[in-house]
């Protein structure tokens, strides 16, 4: 149970980076504004105080977006595993 548990973190951290690196190159063909910094510049006056933040919902079709979901619940349930491998494993 061990070796799934560390078996699913290294899936879910790989799984990740593909699909951060899908969702980066998408945006460099079909919307290269978003990521040159274009869109959060601001004049001196309203960006003091403000965080620039870069919302892109819609600016990718949903199966990128669906395909970045379990990575997530992958890597916690690998924690979980692992963890409840090394109690069972330290009180046998």
């Amino acid at each position: 149970m061990l070796y799934i548990g560390i078996a699913l973190i290294v899936i879910s951290i790989v799984w990740y980076l593909v699909h951060m690196e899908i969702y980066n190159r998408y945006l460099r063909k079909h919307r290269p504004e978003i990521l040159d910094g274009s869109l959060t510049k601001r004049t001196p006056r309203k960006q003091a105080g403000k965080v620039p933040v870069i919302i892109s919902i819609g600016q990718t079709p949903a199966w990128i977006m669906l395909f970045g979901l379990p990575p997530l619940p992958l890597f916690l349930i690998g924690i979980l595993l692992t963890v409840v491998a090394l109690i069972v494993n330290a009180f046998k």
